[in-house]
C-alpha cells in the first residue's frame, strides 16, 4: 500500500542481516531490492525460512560479509572478458571458474619477452667467453712481471680489458634476469585471468558481461556474499 515499505527480519542469518530504520519513499530503493533477491537466494540455498514481510513506515537493510571479486590486473592495459559462466543466485565452492579474461595480447607479449630473454642469454654467454679471454691475457701479462719480457703498459691494457669484460657481463647477465623476471610477470596475468571463486559464497551481482574490458581503475566484476561462517 501507498506509504507502507517492506523490512526484512532475520532469522537463521542473523549475525549477518541487520534491520535499521530510515524514512523512505513508497518504493523501494535499489539497494533494498537487491537485499531482497539476497534474502530469498539465501532461503533457497539453505532451504530455510530466512525472512517475513511486515508494512511498516521506514525500512533499510544492512547485509555483512559481502565482498567485491575483483581483476587482480598487474598491468596497465584494458582486457576483454571472455567468458562469465556464472550468474546473479548462483552458489559456489572455493576454486569454481567465475570468469575468464582474454589472454591473446598477454600471448603475444610472452612471445616477445621469451625473445628478448633468450636475447641476453646469448648475449651473456658471449660476456662470459670475453672475460674468460681477458683473465688469460691478464694472467699471461702478470706472470711475466720480474722478467726482461714484461712491459707494464701491456699489462695495465690486460687489466683495464678484464674489468671492462666483467662490466660487460655483469650488465649482460642482469639484463637476462630482468627479461626473464617480465616473462615471469607475463605468465603471472596470465594465469590471473583466470577468475575463480577465493571461498564459499553466493554471486549477488554480476557487474561486468562478456565483451566488457576491465582495467587497473575499474576491475571490479562481481559482488560475492562469503558463506563460509553461515
Amino acid at each position: 500500500a501507498k506509504g507502507q515499505h517492506l523490512v526484512l527480519e532475520h532469522y537463521s542469518i542473523s549475525p549477518f542481516l541487520h534491520a535499521k530504520c530510515s524514512r523512505t519513499s513508497g518504493v523501494l530503493s535499489d539497494s533494498v531490492r537487491l537485499s531482497v533477491t539476497l534474502a530469498f537466494s539465501l532461503g533457497f540455498a539453505f532451504q530455510s525460512p530466512l525472512v517475513r514481510a511486515q508494512t511498516v513506515t521506514e525500512g533499510k537493510l544492512i547485509v555483512d560479509q559481502i565482498g567485491t571479486i575483483s581483476s587482480p590486473l598487474t598491468g596497465e592495459r584494458s582486457v576483454r572478458v571472455e567468458d562469465v559462466p556464472v550468474r546473479m543466485g548462483d552458489r559456489l565452492m572455493k576454486g569454481d571458474q567465475m570468469a575468464l579474461l582474454s589472454t591473446l595480447q598477454l600471448m603475444a607479449d610472452r612471445l616477445v619477452a621469451q625473445r628478448a630473454f633468450e636475447e641476453s642469454e646469448a648475449l651473456a654467454s658471449v660476456a662470459k667467453s670475453n672475460v674468460a679471454a681477458a683473465q688469460l691475457t691478464y694472467r699471461r701479462q702478470a706472470g711475466l712481471k720480474g722478467s726482461p719480457s714484461f712491459r707494464r703498459a701491456a699489462y695495465e691494457d690486460a687489466e683495464v680489458a678484464l674489468s671492462a669484460a666483467k662490466s660487460q657481463l655483469r650488465s649482460a647477465e642482469s639484463s637476462a634476469k630482468r627479461q626473464l623476471a617480465e616473462v615471469g610477470r607475463i605468465d603471472l596475468e596470465i594465469k590471473l585471468a583466470r577468475i575463480v571463486a577465493p571461498y564459499d559464497g553466493l554471486v549477488l551481482e554480476v557487474l561486468k558481461n562478456v565483451g566488457s574490458t576491465v582495467t587497473q581503475k575499474d576491475p571490479h566484476l562481481f559482488r560475492f556474499l562469503d558463506l563460509r561462517k553461515l
